[in-house]
C-alpha cells in the first residue's frame, strides 16, 4: 500500500527550508496541509496551516529555489472548491501530498456540497482519482485523523474517468 502521509521528520524538513527561503517566522508552529505541484511552470504551492486560524500558501519555484510569492488566506476565506478543486482544474497543477485533517476536511465538504455545491467537479474527480492511487480510504483518514468519522465514503462520487492533462 502506498502511504501518502509523509512522517514528522520529513514535514519539519519541509517546514523549516520554507522557513529558510522566505526568511520569516510565520511558519512556526504550523503544519502542511497539502502541496501541489505544477509541472509546466515548474513551481510548488503549498499550503500551511496553525490549525486554527492562520493559513499562508507558499508558491516556491524550482528552478531559483525561491518562494516567489506567499499569501496569507484567512480563515473565513478558505473553502475547498477553490484552493483544492479549482487548481486542480489548472493544466499541470496535481497533489502531491495532503494531510489527514485536510483529507477528513475535504470528504466533509464533499459529503455536505457535492454535486449541487461544488464549482470545479473536475478537480474533485482529479481529487478522488489521487485518492483511489494512493488507497486513501474512509478508514485510512479515520485511522490518522484526530477528528470523529466521516459521515460517508466520498469515493462513491469518483467516476473513473478523469483524464491527466
Amino acid at each position: 500500500m502506498i502511504d501518502n502521509f509523509i512522517d514528522k521528520k520529513t514535514e519539519k524538513y519541509l517546514l523549516d527550508k520554507l522557513k529558510k527561503l522566505d526568511n520569516n517566522n510565520f511558519h512556526d508552529g504550523m503544519e502542511i496541509e497539502y502541496i501541489l505541484y505544477n509541472k509546466l511552470k515548474n513551481e510548488f504551492k503549498v499550503l500551511i496551516s496553525d490549525g486554527y486560524e492562520s493559513s499562508y500558501e507558499d508558491t516556491i519555484d524550482v528552478f531559483s529555489n525561491r518562494v516567489t510569492n506567499e499569501m496569507y488566506v484567512p480563515e473565513w476565506d478558505f473553502n475547498f472548491d477553490y484552493y483544492v478543486f479549482n487548481e486542480l482544474e489548472i493544466k499541470g497543477n496535481r497533489l502531491l501530498y495532503v494531510s489527514p485533517n485536510t483529507h477528513h476536511g475535504l470528504w466533509n465538504s464533499l459529503h455536505e456540497l457535492y454535486p449541487n455545491d461544488i464549482d470545479c467537479k473536475k478537480g474533485v474527480q482529479k481529487y478522488l482519482k489521487f485518492c483511489k492511487q494512493n488507497n486513501i480510504t474512509k478508514e485510512t483518514i479515520e485511522r490518522y485523523c484526530e477528528f470523529s468519522k466521516l459521515p460517508e465514503d466520498c469515493m462513491k462520487f469518483y467516476n473513473g474517468k478523469d483524464k491527466e492533462r
